[in-house]
């Protein structure tokens, strides 16, 4: 009985072996060896960091871990976002294990196993070791202990030459003056060192030749001597000068200098004779001459650096410049006017502008035109005597705006008066300000408040104009009315009395539009990784304008769509991504006078472009057209650096009350303050709930509006007085356009709402709404004293609008971006 038990437990045991068996990996019984094993990493540069996701060629491993070490073995372990510096060597360790079914060739050493392996970084044979000792081994698993392949990399430190070095800020020897021990470099890679050099100074070193002394800080230079000057200049860290024979790419103050080098240190040597520079001729810019019932002009530009005004001030004479009455014999005041018929001379007291330059003037110049000199010891003074002073002629008689006459409305009592000429200050029951409105076919005047033209009566407009201050009525002078012959009713040197007629008013007739089959815009800037869409363009054609499209995907008519994503953009929110597609809409519709060409179902049927490329027009009628263009996808955005705008100096009025939420407009911003009084009043609110967008480029369109509301929102008088079909009622920005043309700021053609407005444009617009009043001259090397804006940019320093982009330019060309543009609108409105 117990025979058959004992088989029963012997097959059990076997059965548990054979299970238990199974449980093993098949590697145990049937495993590969791994021979090579060759690890690719980023080859370490300096300010890089360590790759720590390495690649590698090999079968039968895994890599399991990467460690790195600064200074090979004895150093710490690096952070992963740790950078390499150039000049130190960095050991990096990558451990490797045996993948299923694999191990790696080994054998016992004395405490460590020994692995034999071809094992390689980057192509390069390195060392491999156990990171488990014999002893800590399970023998059933030791085929799967990890390997570590160990090898050193040196960041080389990289050197950049120099081949050229330059001095600036040095004082050349004047008689009588001490050294300056003043130097600098605006050359990279080089500092300025006293070198070996006992008596120098920052640098500088002073060798009188004639004395054959070193020179130090009590020391005069003597007329006559001849000096050396030594500027050493030793290399900062990873940079040395060019070494070869003939290195003589150095310079002095811009002149070429000598060169001893030295590897790491260089002399630069320049010598100089000691003595005043003569100064033969003076020139004088930039006075305004004589003009009747102008004031004298005190505000002379001199380019000349060796020579400068004599600063004296007093009743007669503002920065050296005085002006005398040659006819009657006086000296004028600042506060004197010039008179026609008379004559005028200026004189200038001119001196050196520093010591070593010396006065040996013998010819001068005023505009361009030759003066008299007269030598008054160290200084000069240069006279010019202007031609008798005669009065401005105006040979043509020209008046615009003037609106024709229609049936049921009011007369319109605007005019614009070309050239020296003013509408005659006159007003009674018909007249008013020099304009009356007289009924031909009922024989009588309209009462200028209650008049009404009427169907089939004919009408005439009477004007009467004087000529302005200095100037006279050529008594033979032609006249026109909005570009047309006029009739000249009376004629002198002081008053012209016109009258132009207009046909019989007729009843209203519907005019049939004409039809449009194409709509083109350009200058919609492209998309480019990180930047904002652009919601501007320009019309190519006429006939039509950009919609009054207004949402949160959409401005001026322009919406933009991520074609990747599907989505709208939102304004002032969305910027373009890397790696998308985008697609821009510009709806477009046709003036009064116009209608798109539809075809059988009354759907748009014309040609659209979109910075002439073919764009595809859809739309639902002949009054409404979308053109949509698609871009291509985007590539990965270039970095461009961030240049820091110059900001304006602002005035600081009083601070108002409410405080704006924008995330955009960062405390202390020169525009803080003007974006807070801006939206509290109404005159511009942000692009979104959060965003003010300062740096947006703002229009002519947006600078009028925004001007318009700053003053109160003026009414205006004018219905239409623009031709241009881009400025209609449907526009936000018509009555801006109609009260700045009332204002005689813009015209009322060829005035496009679309185009930038630029810092010369802002401070024109102020200046003329002042009305153009004189201010003292500024000094903008941009600014020519010839330019229409020169005034006005005087205007707006001396009252604080702007100071400037810095201390010598102005950038009259340069597009006002939304936070200067409310800068300039609050200084002006709260300076007055």
């Amino acid at each position: 009985m117990r025979k058959p038990k004992n088989k029963r437990k012997v097959f059990s045991i076997l059965l548990c072996f054979a299970m238990l068996m199974s449980l093993l990996p098949a590697t145990v019984y049937a495993a590969q060896e791994v021979t090579y094993a060759n690890i690719i990493l980023d080859k370490p540069k300096a300010g890089n960091i360590p790759d720590w996701n390495a690649e590698y060629e090999g079968k039968g491993f895994r890599v399991t871990d990467i460690k790195w070490r600064e200074n090979a073995h004895n150093g710490d372990y690096m952070d992963y976002d740790e950078p390499f510096e150039a000049g130190k060597s960095y050991l990096v360790s990558v451990i490797i294990e045996p993948t299923s079914g694999y191990v790696i060739s080994r054998d016992q050493g004395d405490s460590h196993w020994i692995w034999y392996i071809d094992a390689y970084i980057n192509g390069n044979y390195v060392d491999l070791m156990s990171k488990v000792g014999l002893h800590d081994m399970n023998d059933a698993w030791e085929e799967y202990l990890p390997v570590e392949l160990i090898t050193t990399f040196y960041v080389p430190e990289e050197i950049t030459e120099i081949d050229r070095v330059e001095i600036e800020g040095v004082s050349i020897p004047v008689p009588g003056q001490n050294p300056q021990f003043r130097a600098s470099t605006p050359t990279k890679g080089v500092k300025l060192t006293d070198g070996n050099y006992e008596n120098a100074q920052n640098g500088v070193y002073w060798y009188d030749m004639d004395y054959r002394m070193d020179m130090g800080g009590n020391d005069t230079f003597e007329a006559g001597h001849r000096y050396r000057l030594i500027v050493h200049a030793e290399t900062t860290k990873g940079y040395e000068f060019v070494d070869y024979n003939d290195w003589y790419d150095a310079y002095v103050n811009g002149k070429p200098a000598n060169v001893d080098l030295k590897k790491k240190e260089v002399d630069i040597i320049y010598f100089f004779d000691c003595k005043n520079e003569v100064v033969e001729s003076v020139e004088v810019e930039d006075i305004n001459a004589p003009k009747d019932g102008s004031l004298p002009d005190y505000r002379g530009a001199i380019y000349d650096p060796a020579v400068s005004f004599k600063a004296v001030n007093n009743t007669f004479t503002q920065n050296g410049i005085s002006w005398f009455n040659v006819t009657d014999n006086w000296s004028m005041t600042p506060n004197d006017r010039f008179e026609a018929g008379k004559q005028y001379k200026v004189s200038m007291t001119l001196v050196p502008s520093r010591s070593e330059y010396e006065f040996n003037v013998s010819e001068g110049y005023l505009n361009g035109d030759e003066g008299t000199v007269t030598k008054n010891g160290k200084e000069v003074v240069l006279e010019y005597t202007f031609s008798p002073l005669g009065l401005n002629t105006v040979s043509k008689v020209e008046v615009e705006g003037i609106s024709a006459p229609k049936a049921g409305e009011v007369p319109s009592y605007i005019a614009i008066a070309r050239g020296d000429m003013d509408l005659k200050d006159v007003n009674d029951t018909y007249f008013n300000d020099g304009i009356a409105w007289y009924d031909k076919t009922a024989g009588k005047y309209l009462p200028k408040r209650t008049g009404v033209f009427e169907a089939g009566h004919e009408y005439l407009v009477e004007l009467y104009l004087v000529p302005e201050d200095g100037a006279v009525f050529d008594g033979n002078a032609k006249a026109t009315v909005n570009g047309k012959k006029a009739n000249i009713v009376t004629a002198s040197k002081s008053e012209f009395y016109i009258t132009y007629g207009f046909e019989a008013l007729g009843e209203e007739i519907v005019a049939v539009p004409a039809v449009l089959d194409e709509a083109a815009v350009a200058e919609i800037t492209a998309p480019k990784a990180g930047e904002s869409p652009d919601y501007t363009a320009k019309l190519e054609g006429a006939g039509y304008v950009l919609s009054d499209d207004k949402d949160r995907d959409t401005k001026n008519g322009i919406t933009w769509k991520n074609e990747t994503t599907g989505k709208p953009m939102l304004v002032g929110i969305d910027t373009f991504e890397a790696g998308n597609v985008y697609s821009v809409t510009v709806g477009v519709s046709p003036t009064d006078e116009f209608v798109f060409q539809t075809d059988s179902d009354s759907e748009p049927d014309i040609d659209g472009y979109i910075n002439g490329k073919k764009a595809d027009a859809s739309g639902r009628s002949e009054y409404e057209v979308y053109l949509t263009l698609k871009f291509e996808m985007l590539p990965a955005a270039e970095e461009v650096p961030v240049v820091p705008e110059v900001p304006e100096v602002p005035v600081v009025p009083e601070t108002p009350k409410k405080q704006s939420n924008f995330t955009d407009v960062k405390p202390g911003a020169y525009y803080e303050t003007p974006v807070q009084w801006a939206v509290e009043n109404g005159i511009t609110s942000g692009t979104s709930a959060t965003e003010f967008s300062p740096n947006m480029t703002c229009s002519q369109a947006h600078i009028l509006t925004f001007l318009w509301r700053s003053v109160g929102k003026p009414a205006t008088e004018m219905a239409s007085p623009y031709s241009n079909p881009n400025v209609n009622e449907g526009k936000y920005y018509y009555t801006p356009f109609v009260w700045a043309w009332e204002k005689g700021m813009v015209s009322n053609v060829k005035h496009d709402p679309n185009a930038p407005c630029s810092r010369a444009d802002v401070v024109t617009y102020l200046w003329k709404l002042e009305g153009k009043p004189d201010a003292p001259k500024s000094s903008f090397a941009d600014v020519s004293a010839n330019a229409d804006y020169a005034k006005a940019v005087d205007w707006a320093v001396a009252n604080g609008i702007t100071s400037g982009t810095s201390k010598t330019t102005f950038s009259p060309a340069d597009t006002c971006t939304r936070g200067q543009i409310v800068s300039f609108l609050y200084r002006y409105v709260n300076g007055k």
